[in-house]
Parts: C-alpha cells; sequence; structure tokens
C-alpha cells in the first residue's frame, strides 16, 4: 500500500504486513584513525575480536558490495539485500510479500548499487577492511527513496523486521549477534520519544542494539520556541532561500496553544490557523495539516506556487497569550547558496535532537573531533572535542540525549562507484574533488559516521559475549570516558572501546559517584530528568524538597524522570543526593520562567559540570542534510 504526502504528491512505502506509520516528510542522510581514538586496537590486540559472526544491519542508501573495502578475500561479505523501493524479482517471493520491495542473496549477481553512497560509506566504518569490526556480515536495507531525498519511516521499521527475519531464517547469521544502524534522522514530529516511529524502534530495541544517529544541527537554526503573554505579539521568521525547482517546498512542525498567521516576504498573511487547510501568498501555496497521531501539532508546507517558492523570509506569527514551538521539518530546494532556517529571538541551538534519536532505548550518538582538518577543510576543534554540528541535547522532553559521542569527523570511508561526481544528490553534495581520496575513498563528517563507529564497537562486544545485548546501551554509557557527569553536547562521554570490552565482561572498575541534571527547569515541566553514574551495583539516594527517591545503579548507571516539586522562578531547586550511603556535593538547578529566555544552562553537582566554521563544504553538507525528513549522519 502507498500513501500520497500532499501538497508535494510524494508516496511513502508501507509493507503490507505491517501498520502503517503516520505520514512524514522522509528522514535524510545524515553524513559526516576513527579505530584508534576510540581503542579499538584493545579488542583487536588484547581480546581478539574482529566481528566474527556478528552481522551489521545498515538501513541507508544502498551499498556498493564489490568496493574492496567491504568484500571477504572468499567472496561478498554482504549477506542480504532488501530494496524497498524495487519492483519484486519474484525470486524470494515470501520475504518480498512480507516487506515488499526487492530481495537478493548477497552472492547473486547484479545486485542494486548505491548511487547516493551514504550507505557504502557508513557500512565500511562500522565493518570490513579498516573498519572497527573488521570481519563482521552485512545485511543491507535500501531503505532510501530518490523520489523524496530521504527514508520513509514505514520503510525503516520494516528494514529492522526484514533484518530480523533473514537473522533467524539464514543459518549463517545469529540475531543474537546484530547490531542496528541507523544513520538517518529528522524533526518532522514532537520529539517527545512517544511518536509512531520512536515507539515502533523501541519494540524492536528490546531485542537488539538500535543505534541512531543524534543530528547534525549544532550550527543550523531548526528550532524555535517560547512564550507570549496577553496582549503581546511576536513571530519566528523562517529563511526561504531561492531555488530554481519547480516543485520546490519547506516543511515546518508546529506546535501551538493559539491560531497562528503566516505572512510572506511581501506581508501579506494569512488568516490565522489551527486546523488544516491550504491558502495561497504572494509566490508560495501554503498547506496545513494534522500530524497522524499526534494531537495538537500541525504540519506547514510552504510550496512553489505559479511555478517556484519565492525566496525571503516568512513569518509565523504569534499573538498572546500563547506558547509555542516550531520545528524546520525538511525542505526541497535542490542547490542553493544558503540554507534554509529559522530566525527570530526564539531560535534554540540546544535539544536538537532529531528523531528517531529521541526514542529512550536506541543508542543516540553524537560526534566528536576525529581530524580537525581535511584537505583544506576545517572542522574545528581538536580530536576527542564535540563537533561543532553534532547536535546538542537533550531531548525536548528533557531526555538526556545523545547517550555519547563517537569520531565523526573528518573520517575515510569506502566511496560507491556508482557515485556520480557532480551528483547534487550525492553524499558530498556535488563535487567530490576536495573529500576523494586515492584507494576509492571519501573523507565525511556526521553523526551519521560516529554512530557507525559505535555499530562497530558493539559488533566487537557481541562477539565477546551476546548475552549482554539487552545491556548495550548502559555499558556504552557507564564506560564512554572524558567525563562523569551528563552533558548536552558530550552525553556520557566519548566511546571507549577498551573500556567497555572490560565493563562487558563484568571486570571490576572504581569510578566516583556523579549526579547531573539535563537542564533548567521551569514552573511548567512534568518532568525532572536526573543522571547518575558510579559504581555498578551502587544505591542512589535522592532527597528533592523533602522527597526521598531511590533507584540501584544498574551497570553503573541510572536515569530518572522525576515528577518535580512547586517550582519559583529565581529560586533553583536544590537536590541532595547519596550513593551507598556516602554523600555528593549538592547539585543545583536552575528555575527560569522560560529556557527560550534563559539560554544554555549549564547545572553542576557531585563534583562534577554539566556543562562555526562556515566554509561552502560545510554549507552543501547542511543543504544535503535538510533534504527529505529523517536526517542521517556522516
Amino acid at each position: 500500500m502507498r500513501r500520497t504526502l500532499v501538497p508535494l504528491a510524494l508516496t511513502l512505502f508501507s509493507a503490507q504486513a505491517a501498520a502503517q506509520l503516520p505520514a512524514r516528510w522522509p528522514r535524510s542522510p545524515l553524513t559526516e584513525v576513527a579505530g584508534a581514538r576510540v581503542h579499538a586496537d584493545v579488542a583487536w590486540d588484547r581480546y581478539g575480536l574482529s566481528g566474527r559472526g556478528t552481522v551489521l544491519c545498515a538501513i541507508d542508501t544502498g551499498v556498493d558490495a564489490s568496493h574492496p573495502d567491504l568484500r571477504e578475500a572468499s567472496g561478498p561479505r554482504l549477506r542480504w539485500v532488501l530494496d524497498a523501493f524495487g519492483a519484486p524479482r519474484g525470486r524470494f517471493g515470501s520475504l518480498e510479500a512480507r516487506f515488499g520491495g526487492a530481495v537478493w542473496r548477497g552472492d547473486e549477481t547484479s545486485l542494486p548499487g548505491d548511487p547516493h553512497g551514504h550507505g557504502t560509506a557508513m557500512a565500511s566504518i562500522a565493518i570490513g577492511r579498516g573498519g572497527i569490526a573488521p570481519e563482521a556480515s552485512l545485511i543491507v536495507v535500501r531503505a532510501y527513496d530518490p523520489a523524496l531525498g530521504g527514508f520513509p519511516d514505514d520503510a525503516v521499521v520494516e528494514g529492522v523486521r526484514f533484518c530480523r527475519a533473514v537473522a533467524e531464517e539464514d543459518e549463517a547469521l545469529d540475531e543474537a549477534r546484530m547490531v542496528v544502524l541507523l544513520s538517518l534522522g529528522g524533526h518532522d514530529g514532537a520529539h517527545d520519544g512517544a511518536g509512531a516511529f520512536e515507539a515502533a524502534l523501541e519494540r524492536h530495541a528490546r531485542a537488539l542494539p538500535i543505534v541512531v544517529a543524534a543530528g547534525n544541527d549544532g550550527e543550523r537554526a531548526v528550532r524555535a520556541t517560547g512564550r507570549v503573554f496577553a496582549g503581546e505579539r511576536t513571530h519566528v521568521g523562517v529563511r526561504v532561500p531561492r531555488s530554481d525547482r519547480p516543485d520546490a517546498a519547506i516543511a515546518l512542525t508546529v506546535r501551538a496553544d493559539v491560531p497562528f498567521a503566516i505572512e510572506a516576504p511581501s506581508g501579506e498573511r494569512t488568516p490565522p490557523w489551527s486546523a488544516p487547510g491550504e491558502a495561497a501568498l504572494p509566490g508560495a501555496r501554503v498547506r496545513v495539516e494534522d500530524v497522524e497521531g499526534e494531537p495538537g501539532v500541525l504540519r506547514v508546507v510552504l510550496s512553489a506556487h505559479g511555478g517556484a517558492l519565492a525566496p525571503g523570509a516568512y513569518r509565523l506569527a504569534f499573538a498572546g497569550p500563547a506558547r509555542f514551538e516550531v520545528w524546520l521539518a525538511g525542505a526541497r530546494l535542490g542547490s542553493t547558496f544558503f540554507p534554509p532556517g529559522l530566525e527570530g529571538p526564539h531560535v534554540r541551538r540546544d535539544e536538537a535532537i532529531t528523531i528517531p534519536a529521541t526514542a529512550e532505548a536506541t543508542i543516540a550518538v553524537g560526534a566528536s573531533v576525529s581530524r580537525s582538518t581535511f584537505n583544506g577543510l576545517d572542522l574545528g576543534g581538536e580530536p576527542g572535542e564535540p563537533a561543532a554540528f553534532s547536535s546538542a541535547g537533550p531531548a525536548p522532553s528533557g531526555a538526556p540525549k545523545p547517550d555519547l559521542v563517537a569520531p565523526g569527523g573528518w573520517i575515510l570511508a569506502a566511496l560507491s562507484s556508482d557515485v556520480r561526481d557532480g551528483d547534487p544528490e550525492n553524499l558530498a553534495g556535488g563535487s567530490l574533488a576536495r573529500v576523494r581520496t586515492d584507494g576509492g575513498r571519501i573523507a565525511v563528517r556526521g553523526t551519521s559516521a560516529a554512530a557507525a563507529v559505535v555499530a562497530g564497537a558493539l559488533l566487537l562486544a557481541l562477539e565477546l559475549d551476546p548475552s549482554r545485548a539487552s545491556d548495550a546501551r548502559a555499558l556504552l554509557i557507564a564506560s564512554a570516558r572524558g567525563q562523569d557527569a551528563w552533558s548536552p553536547a558530550m552525553g556520557a562521554g566519548e566511546l571507549d572501546v577498551g573500556r567497555l570490552l572490560a565493563a562487558w565482561s563484568g571486570a571490576p572498575e572504581r569510578q566516583e559517584g556523579a549526579l547531573s541534571a539535563t537542564r533548567a527547569l521551569t514552573p511548567r515541566d512534568e518532568a525532572l530528568w536526573i543522571v547518575a553514574r558510579g559504581p555498578r551495583g551502587a544505591v542512589l539516594t535522592l532527597t528533592i524538597d523533602g522527597r526521598v527517591v531511590t533507584a540501584p545503579l544498574d551497570h553503573g548507571v541510572a536515569q530518572l524522570a522525576l515528577a518535580p516539586p512547586a517550582l519559583t522562578v529565581g529560586t533553583p531547586l536544590v537536590v541532595q543526593g547519596a550513593m551507598d550511603g556516602a554523600p555528593l556535593a549538592p547539585l543545583t538547578i536552575p528555575v527560569v520562567l522560560e529556557r527560550s529566555d534563559h539560554g544554555a544552562v549549564a547545572v553542576a553537582g557531585g563534583g562534577c559540570a554539566a556543562a562555526p566554521s562556515g566554509s561552502p563544504f560545510a554549507w552543501v553538507l547542511a543543504l544535503l542534510l535538510a533534504v527529505g525528513l529523517r536526517a542521517s549522519s556522516r
């Protein structure tokens, strides 16, 4: 069954065997030594691990199975391929009937390739020659729809189901040693972790690790949120660059408790919107539609009218009393000099984690710097520092995402032979001249690449002991290095494979207790998120406004969403903590009227603090990530 996403006449894939997810703009690819940086040599040398017997399920743009980095001496490393949008071939009729699309065995000839190149690059970072887990096997789901420029949610979820199904049927594969890699994400949705897409992945994440890119929006204005009082008026600006596409469009996701008007650069406005409908403005067609399954959330699409989408500064106008949140959910513009973005005093640079990294049980990975420069392209920062492009947390719900970071730029990865130099739809956004290297490789940057590094590390851990798969997220958090408290840019810290394997094998490790909160509080917040790290098995005790809460530190980590007490703006909330009876330094959490008025807030406790480069190439990558709904990691 297919469903049309209007007004762009875009089709969304849905397998016959599964309930259809709400229609979204497609999730898009987020692409952006790593082995040495994360101490993978410990796994290779001390433990003798190589990923043998494990399998990576890569849901991406496809793969060039002929690339030397992804072949074994005895033949292809690839075991299965599902092209979610291919015509059924009939050879594997039962699988095609269950999942739709076309299915291949990895040893067949004439396999579907990877013209985009993102999937080949990400797979080669995780496995194969030069990858973190060089001897792991591979299942590929080609879930990228070129017509949409991204990944429909249904295709992603069906891809996970396909990987699990073939791992169960193929005697050479073991689902207990499988890791799913989702180097993709986007902003169409409520970002509360409870949407249908996140819920579907949560169910699978209980059975096997699902590693997701946290997003590449650290330097992009993709979110605005705020509050206005009675009699006040305000707006959120939407910067629309000039596009030569006759089907150009920009999508926004809006949650507001009052109607809002949309203003064209000419100054002409639509009537206030509170329900679905359509209208015309000079140079733009406006369509407002419900976001299925998410009450109170609307999708606003500005599309070409009369053959073009007029460039300039559009506005969403709000009159108080009102609270609102606006996301830049996707864009279809082709090649533009500047990327689209939100503007105005309500723009927030934090809390920009993409969907589905907002799902609690998934492993959300941000990016750290692995190489500061490549071929004259300056990434900024020093190795191990958070990459400027990496989306900062927490999730808008306050949940502690990202979980950790891993090297995400610059990383050398396999370049698909199907990629055409100069194609604006390829993983480099066009020219390969400055990022291509000898030996069929390309330098990439992004949280997609960071997620691939973590996926490779988990394959090594599953080779060591597959029985710990359900503990993967907690053990990654507990073993991350560089800090004790959770922070918006680094999560729990940077991946360390040596520490991960030690924790995975149950080796004792001394770790001081540390507390952190994910953000400042407002009187309207429904959850206070506290993150604790300490010795495995320790008991955490918190005293909050006279209330006592206890929780065990399973695997050395506890993440608690607690109901906050009555709060007063300007009076900090002080949380007292103890670990196995030993007191920790108090945790002081600011209480503000609105976080958008307060800016990024650091909170401290337990002795630990919770704490742009504008090259043309970076703009090109930003544009590539803006195409579609879910962004993958580079």
